[in-house]
């Protein structure tokens, strides 16, 4: 009865404390790489009903993190850098459908002041989906421990996966990915369990919704809708109303995409003011060697079968173009053990003897048992791991190795294993109990002691950011989300100059970084100042993503080690006196 008592106040605690944590790290966060697009996007939904901004994308998170910031700090969406060029009404970048300068010159130009409030709000619908992971985990570790207490462990080894905390706080689709990955399986379990209208009604507006999320979760849906038939087919369950179910979620999901697109085959809705420009589709004509995936969207789109906003979703699926990086080596093709080293140094080491050790226990009783699991409890882990498993080769054979983030999905069901199996540890009264506790304290203080800057976190084994850019790059350890942080150093050391070459989109100006001298020739963020040379007689602050091609340029001022760290930003000192 007492752990009754005590289980209420838990969950505020841990709920409310992650909440905190988010919120204050969505305040303090610059503009990370994809923010800029993201909200961009669903600003250009919202105020033209344009679907151009960030095609590779569906509309719905974009859309609802757009919708505060759009009702309550709207930048302005009027104004033009070009006006020789395009009518003073629509900016020249937007006209183009290029995303990136237009989220720059929106959030940046037209503004002239820090974007942290507009960001702020852009950010609270994510982090409201990532409370929602949390509650899902919550479901389902309660109902395979079978305890309110499996439940809240489970909660709390994916609330507070580093990476998990800090994405939850960006305008990015990693951790939307993972709940809606999670709902499409929780509704499902919840049609299994008792078939009827509701279930059906839940599990139909559920894959509507995610496929809005992104296009792995679109492959989700498909999965999971699969292994329901593989599991009625293996119970012999198929009935006339498992068939309806089938037809009415197929026929769901088309017509959510043209209500997605407000029931308009174009990208744009056609006014005097927008100029239109080339669609980020097929014309019609392919080269005879064109992959068949990519026939099948000009097929789509030459006859109308889907709007011009889902089939440029498909038609950028795998068109990254990318340099990939991982252990000092760049090429334009991945690995196929990228992600085995994204987990290896970017988990807590806790995190991961958890899963290691208490899975491999739990696996080694069971087939000492006859490798049975109860009927009931495997239909369950079928329909909880079907989709993540069948991602994460499709992620793995894609070799797309932009970050750890894109199999950040895996954190929700090996979370949720690890959670009930280290309840029912605890409660023996023998090692097992200590060596539970110990991986669920090495899980949580990471979480904690690399707040607010879990989404580039790395383990001891990686070491500090210096060391750690020879192992892995890209959104793994620089995404530009240390601007703002860098810019309250520079006022804090009442600085006057400084030497910048940073990683992101964002212009050092508006968060209070003035003057400034860029020094990297290798690229930066739009309309900053000319490139000049380094003066040895300012601080030089780099991220951790350009070290490597920086020092090779300035070997003397940038040799030694970091006199300042601001997570991924390494301040390194004055050689010369200043002038």
């Amino acid at each position: 009865m007492e752990t009754r008592r005590l289980f209420l106040p838990a969950c505020v605690l841990l709920f409310g404390g992650w909440l905190l944590l988010a919120l204050t790290e969505a305040w303090q966060k610059s503009f990370t790489n994809d923010e800029l697009p993201h909200l961009a996007s669903g600003l250009a939904v919202l105020e033209y009903g344009d679907f151009r901004i960030n095609p590779e994308h569906p509309p719905l998170v974009k859309v609802l993190a757009a919708l505060p910031l759009w009702l309550l700090a709207k930048p302005d969406l009027t104004g033009d850098l070009f006006r020789e060029v395009v009518d003073a009404r629509v900016p020249f970048y937007y006209s183009l459908s290029d995303q990136v300068p237009w989220g720059y010159y929106i959030f940046f130009m037209a503004r002239g002041e820090s974007p942290q409030i507009p960001l702020f709000l852009g950010r609270l619908v994510p982090v409201a989906i990532g409370l929602l992971g949390g509650w899902l985990a919550l479901w389902w570790g309660r109902h395979l421990s079978r305890s309110p207490w499996g439940g809240l462990l489970s909660a709390l080894f994916v609330l507070y996966y580093p990476e998990y905390m800090g994405h939850a706080a960006y305008v990015t689709l990693d951790v939307p990915t993972l709940v809606a990955t999670g709902a499409l399986s929780t509704a499902a379990v919840f049609w299994w369990r008792r078939p009827g209208w509701v279930a059906g009604a839940v599990w139909v507006v559920t894959a509507c919704l995610a496929t809005l999320v992104k296009l792995p979760v679109s492959i989700a849906c498909a999965v999971t809708g699969f292994a329901l038939l593989t599991l009625a087919l293996a119970h012999r369950r198929i009935r006339v109303a498992t068939l309806i179910l089938g037809v009415v979620t197929l026929l769901a999901i088309y017509t959510t995409q043209w209500a997605a697109a407000g029931f308009r085959f174009k990208h744009a809705r056609p006014t005097p003011e927008l100029i239109q420009a080339s669609p980020y589709i097929p014309t019609g004509v392919l080269p005879p060697d064109a992959e068949p995936t990519q026939r099948l969207v000009n097929f789509c789109w030459r006859h109308r079968l889907l709007p011009e906003s889902t089939l440029a979703t498909l038609n950028h699926a795998g068109g990254f173009g990318k340099s990939y990086f991982l252990f000092g080596e760049s090429r334009g093709r991945g690995w196929l053990s990228y992600f085995g080293w994204t987990t290896i140094y970017k988990s807590p080491l806790a995190w991961l003897a958890g899963a290691v050790v208490l899975g491999g226990v739990s696996l080694w009783r069971r087939v000492r048992r006859g490798g049975r699991i109860g009927g009931a409890r495997r239909d369950h882990l079928v329909l909880l791991l079907a989709a993540p498993v069948v991602l994460l080769a499709a992620v793995v054979m894609s070799r797309h190795n932009l970050g750890h983030r894109y199999i950040l999905f895996m954190v929700f069901p090996v979370g949720i294993l690890v959670g009930t199996e280290c309840w029912r540890w605890i409660r023996r009264p023998d090692w097992r109990r200590w060596f539970a506790g110990a991986v669920l304290a090495g899980s949580l203080v990471p979480a904690l002691t690399s707040w607010p800057n879990g989404a580039t976190y790395f383990n001891v084994l990686a070491g500090p950011p210096e060391e750690a850019q020879r192992i892995l790059r890209d959104s793994n350890l620089d995404w530009g989300q240390d601007v703002a942080a860098l810019a309250l150093w520079y006022s804090r050391e009442e600085l006057t100059d400084i030497n910048l070459a940073l990683d992101g989109h964002n212009r050092p100006g508006p968060y209070g970084i003035s003057p400034y001298r860029w020094v990297d020739p290798a690229g930066g963020p739009l309309f900053y100042a000319p490139l000049q040379p380094l003066d040895s007689s300012l601080y030089t602050a780099v991220s951790a993503n350009r070290l490597e091609g920086m020092r090779k340029l300035y070997p003397e001022a940038l040799s030694g080690a970091p006199v300042h760290r601001i997570n991924s930003i390494l301040i390194y000192p004055p050689l010369t006196p200043a002038r």
